[in-house]
């Protein structure tokens, strides 16, 4: 007979399943019925032994553990037989179903036989009727009740079915006192009246190595309940699923929370309306100090626990079991004792404005106070900037479209872009630093106070005092950390540029050789390889990017810094330098060396199409179809699913890798707008349809396919500031250089004999007097806007009238 498969339908499954154990149900009565209390014949020795070794020697010594289960050998020669007929009788598909379902019910026939002889269960439940009758059947009447869940008035079938509901309902009613023991039970008991709440909602979960002993999971639980006279966190803890599992959920007190709000120096509402820095004795005279979760935003509250728990170490005299004495919980995660350490996404929250986030058709209403409640002030400063910076290419990309498609065949058509460049950044800039203030002042972190950096968890050297803090820590010489700054990074980065120099050059020898092919053999089969060796050198900069990236940090955590801070100006610093010489590196070339403003052109048309291509294919194209396709654990939760393993599957979702790369993306677009826009007046317009779409997939990112990101407290968006600042700089020479070289300005010159000595001292004149025009408008448009001012004022005033009374 050949062989042959029937698909089953997954809404058939489950009929086929409880087929399958319908049939074992009546399998078994029969067995038990007929063979094990069958009546041998008094003169057959042999069937006799054998009955009694089946059966009988288990109604002789109801309560011998060793006769209660089939002994799995034996058994897998029964359940082997059974597949074997099934895989005869029956398809393939429909007879795996019937024997899966047949198989569930008697492995659960087992487990209830023994617990029915061995279980204690509550008096009047159902567990507690199936023993008494099961009772009878070994003692009182052995021909009646043939089966452990059969019942007097009721059949196997029915029994078998409302076992399993029975069972089903228990394991519910289990995961769902687990929810409640979440919520409520089994957390770090508070003491304080004011943190005493019915319900504590989990901030952040620490998932410990599965090979971790119980004795350090209760080590860290303690020090983190511990309170800060004892070196603890002052948070809450709870032990997860199990006591000895790979879990720890935190939650934060709500004095802890307050406490850390004004060392932080975070504003929130005062009583009279005003943003005031908040101050724990005068917290009452704060809106809504009584409810955490209004005062506090989510990430603050996440920002915080974390924070608390970096500062954790072992006592002088403490050593953590299972791991060496001095090692602190910041560094049980690079022991491999903390697997991963990640915030807890709030699924309400984040599906209440997450699809409009990333569903909006105008670019300029992002929710940004609900992206600052739920991501932090980093995040929600980011994706101000990008919308503010998207809407603000408006103006330039119309006056592109125009110069591009009604082209100005004067000096004046490349001199107004040129200036207008210049002026459009500095007024965007200066605009960016009052909408920034206006937010910082709204999220209440203008004032943020500089506090004292711990060491980072990855920070190494000797250990000793800290002659500030007293501490027992690491000691790292500056020297040393200067040695490596100036005899080992300083050359690798050199070297990296180098490279980048040679790619130039490869890029222009190619090109060279595909136009002595094109001059010799034209033809429009040939007419695409003009753009290969862009397209090539443009893949090849993505590539060293991506490189260098890996390389400045290994290096700069080789340099091995102290503080964060420290860490990440160092890294930023390289690969802001590497990015602007590898992006920009051969617009230079061709600009200021070769003056061929058509190549130019050219080159910043494949830049920005293939750059584009490239960009939407990774960061909307492909995270869209894993997403569509292949969702992660995180994504595919449903709402009957056990909260705990809610809270487990978010660990499945990769981490974040933060705002870095967007920041470097816009800090080189705006490079190639600033810089030499002039020469392709559709940059704009280009970036602007590109940031669209970004917004969207950014925000994707954050809200399906990353985990929660840890943020801290942000007033601005950083150094970026600074580093657009400098690009704004460097195109006033860019485009007086552009203004010079461009056939408009040499065919005036020619025209009217002035010489190109005299040209170039006008183009310096007109640097001059853009740097002079820069430098007023931002004097004119003052960083702060007047309501502002005012509110700060206004604080600093109070804060000297507080001083002066002594309150």
């Amino acid at each position: 007979m050949p062989e042959y498969t029937i698909l089953v339908h997954k809404y058939s499954f489950p009929f086929l399943f409880l087929l399958g154990m319908f049939i074992w149900s009546l399998v078994e009565y029969l067995i038990h019925r007929f063979l094990f209390h069958m009546r041998p014949p008094a003169s057959n020795y042999y069937l006799i032994t054998l009955h009694f070794l089946l059966h009988g020697q288990h109604h002789k010594s109801p309560f011998d553990g060793s006769r209660l289960v089939f002994p799995p050998i034996p058994a897998s020669f029964v359940v082997g037989g059974f597949y074997v007929l099934v895989r005869v009788l029956m398809p393939l598909g429909l007879g795996l179903s019937v024997f899966v379902g047949g198989l569930c019910g008697y492995v659960v026939y087992d487990m209830i036989h023994y617990y029915l002889h061995y279980g204690c269960p509550k008096k009047g439940s159902y567990m507690y009727g199936l023993k008494a009758y099961h009772v009878k059947h070994h003692f009182e009447h052995q021909r009646l009740g043939y089966g452990p869940y059969t019942l007097p008035t009721q059949s196997s079938l029915i029994n078998a079915f409302l076992l399993l509901c029975l069972i089903a309902k228990m394991l519910f009613q289990r995961v769902s006192r687990g929810v409640v023991t979440i919520a409520s039970g089994s957390w770090t008991k508070v003491t304080c009246k004011c943190c005493f709440t019915d319900a504590v909602r989990p901030l952040l979960v620490i998932e410990l190595n599965k090979e971790v002993r119980l004795e350090t999971k209760q080590w860290i639980i303690s020090k983190i309940e511990a309170p800060a006279n004892k070196q603890g966190a002052q948070l809450l803890a709870h032990p997860g699923e199990d006591d000895d599992g790979d879990m720890i959920l935190v939650a934060a007190p709500s004095c802890t929370l307050l406490r850390n709000a004004e060392a932080l120096g975070l504003s929130k509402p005062y009583r009279d309306g005003t943003m005031l820095a908040f101050s724990y004795p005068d917290r009452a005279s704060f809106k809504n100090a009584d409810n955490i979760e209004e005062l506090l935003t989510l990430a603050e509250q996440q920002y915080i626990a974390k924070n608390e728990l970096d500062d954790l170490k072992a006592g002088t005299n403490e050593s953590i079991p299972g791991c060496s004495k001095d090692k602190g919980i910041q560094k049980l995660e690079k022991s491999g004792i903390v697997k991963t350490m990640y915030p807890l996404h709030d699924k309400e929250k984040l599906s209440a404005f997450s699809e409009q986030w990333y569903s909006l058709f105008s670019s300029w209403e992002l929710p940004l106070d609900y992206i600052h409640s739920y991501f932090g002030g980093p995040v929600a400063f980011y994706f101000s900037f990008l919308g503010f910076y998207t809407v603000s290419l408006l103006l330039p990309a119309v006056l592109g479209a125009i110069l591009y498609f009604l082209p100005w065949h004067s000096v004046n058509g490349h001199v107004l872009l040129a200036i207008f460049n210049v002026v459009w950044s500095t007024v965007v800039l200066e605009l960016w630093k009052r909408r920034s203030a206006e937010l910082a002042y709204g999220w209440g972190t203008l004032l943020l106070n500089s506090t004292f950096e711990e060491p980072r968890p990855n920070y190494r050297g000797t250990m000793g005092h800290n002659p500030v803090t007293k501490r027992w820590e690491p000691y790292f010489p500056s020297a040393e950390r200067k040695r490596r700054i100036w005899f080992v990074s300083t050359p690798v980065v050199c070297a990296f540029l180098w490279l980048t120099v040679m790619g130039m050059v490869a890029y222009f020898y190619l090109e060279w050789c595909v136009k002595d092919y094109y001059s010799r053999e034209p033809s429009w089969l040939s007419l695409p390889l003009l753009y290969l060796p862009s397209v090539l050198h443009i893949l090849y900069v993505d590539f060293m990017n991506n490189v260098y990236k890996t390389v400045a940090h290994m290096l700069t955590e080789w340099e091995n810094h102290r503080v964060e801070s420290d860490f990440q100006k160092h890294y930023t610093l390289k690969v802001l330098v590497f990015s602007f010489i590898n992006c920009f590196a051969v617009l230079f070339y061709i600009a200021f060396y070769k003056q061929d403003l058509e190549l130019l052109r050219k080159r910043l048309a494949s830049l920005l199409i293939v750059s584009q291509i490239i960009n939407q294919v990774t960061e909307a194209l492909v995270p869209y179809l894993l997403e569509r396709f292949f969702p992660s654990q995180g994504t595919k939760q449903r709402e009957a699913d056990p909260h705990i393993d809610k809270l487990r599957a978010q660990s499945c979702q990769s981490e974040y890798p933060g705002l870095f790369a967007e920041y470097i993306e816009l800090f080189v677009q705006f490079g190639y707008l600033s810089l030499f826009s002039c020469v392709y007046p559709l940059t704009a317009a280009l970036l602007f349809l590109n940031n669209v779409t970004e917004i969207r997939t950014d925000a994707l990112k954050l809200c399906k396919l990353f985990r929660k990101p840890f943020v801290a407290p942000a007033a601005n968006i950083g150094i970026w500031q600074t580093a657009f600042e400098a690009l704004g700089f460097v195109s006033v020479i860019s485009n007086c250089w552009l203004i010079l070289i461009s056939p408009q300005v040499k065919g005036y010159c020619q025209e009217n004999g002035v010489s190109f000595r005299n040209a170039l001292l006008c183009a310096i004149a007109l640097e001059h007097v853009l740097i002079i025009l820069k430098v007023v408008i931002a004097f004119v448009i003052p960083d702060l806007p007047r309501w502002v001012r005012i509110k700060v004022a206004q604080l600093e005033f109070r804060s000297r009238q507080a001083l002066k009374t002594g309150k």
